[in-house]
């Protein structure tokens, strides 16, 4: 088994990934339940969780965890490179798509990554997400719009006083008085004054007479 990288990986994800007992991965993958034991311990030793992160291929995997079964690779120096900003590539609802797949009976991870172009470790946790409520189906992890209800301000201005126009103490150029005298008709205009209220009480007399 430390010969085959894919099988290495395929074991570790059956025990970590899906719970499975030794006796059950030993029937799915043939490996004998002793050498299954081995392999679980020595990824303990080596590393620390599951799952591993996306950048880990088969072979970084197998080669960490059995080094004198392979050689290092050489090292190449590189000119440095401005560094990028990385980018999800990734949409949720592939995320949820791929997860919902791995879920069909007989479905296999290994073969669902390969068939979407992405390492099967990455859909791995992506399913650990999912497990862990991480990964919504589309559409609900969309913020939802509370209703507004508008409610006019109080007018707390206070309203102008009407203004009332003053009334002009204007003295009527109407009749005061009409007195029917024998020798005519005697009117008097404008306000009854004394002298005018005089005058008239003369006349009266006068006519009396």
């Amino acid at each position: 088994m430390a010969d085959n990288p894919e099988l290495i990986l395929r074991v570790l994800q059956l025990r970590f990934d899906e719970s499975l007992s030794y006796p059950r991965i030993s029937a799915q993958t043939g490996v004998s339940k002793t050498a299954i034991f081995s392999l679980v311990r020595r990824f303990h030793q080596v590393f620390t969780d599951w799952p591993l992160s996306g950048e880990y291929s088969c072979g970084q995997l197998a080669r960490a965890l059995f080094p004198g079964r392979y050689p290092s690779a050489p090292t190449v120096t590189q000119p440095a490179k401005a560094e990028k900003p990385r980018r999800n590539r990734f949409s949720p609802e592939f995320k949820w798509r791929l997860v919902q797949q791995t879920l069909l009976p007989g479905a296999c991870v290994a073969q669902i990554a390969r068939e979407n172009g992405i390492n099967d470790n990455l859909l791995f946790n992506w399913r650990h997400l999912w497990r862990n409520g991480g990964l919504q189906p589309p559409g609900e992890h969309e913020t939802s719009l509370l209703p507004v209800t508008l409610t006019p301000e109080p007018d707390n201005k206070i309203p102008a006083p009407v203004q009332i126009p003053e009334q002009i103490n204007t003295l009527p150029d109407s009749l005061c008085c009409e007195l029917v005298l024998p020798a005519g008709t005697l009117r008097l205009k404008g306000e009854l004054t004394p002298a005018l209220l005089q005058t008239l009480i003369r006349e009266m007399k006068g006519s009396s007479h």
